[in-house]
């Protein structure tokens, strides 16, 4: 799995617009979730990896987005056994023999969004700097 968190640092002035806060953050954080799905989806649709099966493309769960106490996460994953080796590469097989490259699918994907990441969230940032 992978995760993203933003920490929510309420100052008392922002405490009564929190349920506005969090409505923000959520829908930012679900766009971005969405955006890396999409990107995760033609990494593994051959950009990265071969197709074959595709019972690595079909295994990413849709983004989901839990708030904290002081916090909010996104998490994507996969529950492929394999999706794990392809992304950091490694050794694998009877006596650990088989040596499988790196095919980093998710961490391109990251890469390649983070100023859409960025850009997004401060966007957010902006929304609640208006209302003090």
């Amino acid at each position: 799995m992978a995760s993203c968190k933003v920490i929510n640092p309420i100052p008392g002035q922002l405490r009564m617009k929190r349920g506005k806060l969090k409505t923000y953050v959520n829908e930012a954080l679900g766009e971005i979730g969405n955006r890396m799905v999409t990107e995760i989806d033609r990494n593994l649709s051959g950009r990265v990896l071969h197709f074959r099966s595709g019972r690595l493309w079909s295994s990413w769960r849709d983004p989901r987005v839990t708030n904290g106490t002081a916090s909010w996460k996104l998490t994507l994953g996969s529950d492929a056994p394999y999706a794990r080796i392809h992304e950091f590469g490694g050794r694998t097989g009877a006596g650990h023999r088989t040596v499988i490259p790196q095919r980093p699918y998710l961490r391109r994907a990251s890469l390649k969004l983070w100023p859409v990441i960025q850009r997004r969230l401060k966007q957010v940032l902006f929304q609640i700097t208006r209302w003090t």
